[in-house]
């Protein structure tokens, strides 16, 4: 992560804490495509809405920077104004999204279990009372 954010600070000048980044890849690929290839992928999400200064960079490595959605990469991308090794951002794009509808799943059973949960606590509770019954049916 310090890797990660002093690079983006040199090269784009944007300055983040530890605590604004959450490692969604990591990999270490040896073969891409047919070629040989050692190199290691981590991929940071940093959540940021905010404009991108390159006079703030602490270096001249990035000519220029534009906010892009996935479809204004994936054809630049296609016309080979990316370097191909960038393919992973397709898959990985895909299995956060795949990610998220899970957690998103999850959270809804949750909320359907804790209100079944309460139904069956009130409807345990009413047939006590109906029936001037005891409990035998622990919530």
């Amino acid at each position: 992560v310090q890797g990660a954010l002093r690079e983006t600070e040199e090269e784009v000048g944007l300055k983040f804490k530890e605590e604004d980044a959450k490692l969604v890849h990591s990999e270490v690929r040896r073969i891409i495509g047919e070629k040989h290839f050692n190199d290691i992928v981590d991929v940071w999400l940093i959540n940021y809405d905010g404009e991108v200064d390159l006079s703030n960079a602490l270096t001249n490595e990035v000519e220029s920077v534009k906010w892009c959605d996935l479809n204004e990469i994936k054809k630049l991308y296609d016309d080979g104004k990316l370097v191909p090794t960038l393919e992973y951002i397709f898959w990985l794009h895909k299995k956060l999204q795949k990610d998220k509808e899970k957690k998103r799943k999850i959270l809804k059973n949750k909320k359907n279990n804790q209100k079944s949960k309460e139904k069956s606590q009130y409807f345990d509770f009413y047939d006590d009372v109906k029936h001037n019954s005891h409990r035998d049916i622990a919530w």
